[in-house]
């Protein structure tokens, strides 16, 4: 880990953020376990980069929270990716985005990547969004395909000539600038989403088969969502994928 100096901080405050083509991680989080199919792409994508990912399930769901209290979680955990040194972050939650991303702009500086990862779904709706012009100025976009809500059938007109030159191939080309670019993840993410798996959970209904092993165990030992099966019970055969 590089060691940072103070009075170059103080000067320039956008100088801790490592430059992307620097060897520096990059960051992403959610406000649960979501966001572990999208650090699976990133890995697909970018097979030679870092990754630290932050799930804050202590604290989710975000969506029945009160913004300020959002907006004080996102901030916290980019001060914690910022201290590790991230080239760049990857914002796996939507309600952060929408919430934070303006203060996440902020905290980070002019030049530093940001990227939102929306669902196909959201993405169609965008211009539905309270200033949603503005969101394209101050991230990127990682836009997933779940099976049955695909970007094939066209985008609504507005939104289709605000993003006419934005769409980039590789998602390399999202490091070069900060913010503007949008990038189509090709490979379809599963078709349950956070929310989904969440409700499960707390219905006592089958969920293990939608994550992995070690993150069920996870969300069974600490009782995540809602859950009130046995905490003891760790390592079992996940139940089949609905």
């Amino acid at each position: 880990m590089s060691r940072r100096n103070p009075e170059q901080e103080e000067s320039n405050p956008e100088s801790r953020i490592p430059s992307p083509g620097t060897s520096a991680p990059i960051g992403v989080f959610d406000s649960g376990v979501g966001g572990l199919s999208v650090l699976r792409e990133i890995r697909r994508e970018l097979p030679a980069e870092d990754l630290i990912y932050v799930a804050d399930s202590g604290y989710a769901p975000y969506g029945d929270r009160p913004e300020d209290y959002v907006r004080g979680r996102a901030l916290a955990i980019m001060e914690f990716l910022r201290a590790q040194d991230v080239k760049a972050v990857v914002v796996a939650c939507n309600t952060a985005t929408g919430i934070a991303v303006d203060a996440l702009r902020a905290a980070l500086g002019a030049q530093a990547p940001v990227a939102w990862l929306v669902g196909a779904d959201s993405f169609l709706g965008l211009t539905s969004w309270k200033r949603w012009r503005e969101l394209l100025e101050l991230s990127h976009f990682i836009v997933a395909q779940r099976p049955g809500s695909l970007l094939e059938g066209g985008l609504p007109t507005d939104l289709n000539a605000a993003v006419a030159g934005r769409w980039v191939e590789d998602a390399a080309a999202l490091r070069t600038s900060a913010a503007g670019r949008i990038l189509r993840l090709d490979q379809p993410l599963q078709a349950h989403s956070a929310t989904d798996l969440r409700q499960r959970i707390a219905a006592g209904a089958s969920w293990r088969g939608l994550v992995p092993p070690a993150v069920a165990d996870y969300i069974a030992e600490h009782r995540l969502y809602g859950y009130a099966g046995d905490p003891a019970v760790i390592g079992m055969p996940p139940s089949p994928s609905l």
